[in-house]
């Protein structure tokens, strides 16, 4: 069957509508950024920039991408000068 025909089928006999689909969350909206893991994502940030190099890839280094990294870099920073 198609999916034209069964987009038609489905929806073409005034049946009730199906429920939304609820995308499962990958992440959660916070994470627990520590000194060490946000030195990992950096490296990893690092090697990944490398392997476009390699590629012959464009750098495409997104600037609110850059500025959210600050953000954490700072807040770590704040947190290791609080006792």
């Amino acid at each position: 069957m198609c999916a034209v025909s069964m987009v038609y089928d489905r929806f073409g006999t005034g049946g009730p509508n199906p429920p939304p689909y609820v995308w499962p969350q990958t992440l959660p909206s916070t994470l627990p950024w520590t000194p060490d893991a946000f030195a990992e994502l950096k490296e990893i940030i690092k090697r990944l920039d490398a392997l476009d190099k390699k590629l012959g890839l464009a750098e495409c280094e997104d600037p609110k991408k850059a500025k959210w990294m600050a953000t954490i870099e700072k807040r770590l920073k704040k947190l290791e000068r609080t006792p």
